[in-house]
């Protein structure tokens, strides 16, 4: 599924949706080909993306992702800023990989890349900041 930033749907409160992309008329989103494992709508306006991870161990992947949502989160940002829409971004990611030492370092160093606390989340850290998430706008 495709969904336009531009058009508000006719829904009311807050929904979401699975595996779907964005894109403006105009195309000057630079991420319209992502599609994201879920999209938060509230009162029709598409607000948060969202890309989900599980990580049992260290491997190849985790560095991909690492440097793919550091970039993706910079690229929301300042596309949201540059055109006054409200997109945000969060990696809700988990898994023992984050408990060892290498996950917790690692965890750090993204969580500095990305400024806003609900960036980089676990289950339970999404769980607290969801009222947060719903009054950025």
């Amino acid at each position: 599924r495709k969904f336009n930033i531009d058009e508000k749907l006719n829904m009311k409160g807050l929904h979401y949706v699975r595996e779907a992309n964005v894109y403006n008329t105009n195309g000057t989103i630079p991420f319209y080909k992502k599609k994201f494992d879920f999209i938060l709508f509230k009162d029709g306006q598409p607000f948060f993306l969202i890309e989900t991870n599980f990580y049992s161990t260290n491997g190849t992947k985790i560095g991909i992702n690492k440097g793919e949502y550091i970039e993706l989160s910079r690229s929301i940002k300042e596309f949201s800023t540059k055109n006054r829409n409200q997109l945000f971004f969060s990696w809700i990611t988990d898994g023992n990989y984050w408990l060892s030492t290498q996950g917790k370092n690692t965890w750090e160093e993204i969580r500095k890349s990305m400024k806003d606390d609900y960036e980089m989340l676990n289950y339970s850290l999404f769980e607290k900041c969801i009222r947060q998430i719903v009054n950025l706008i």
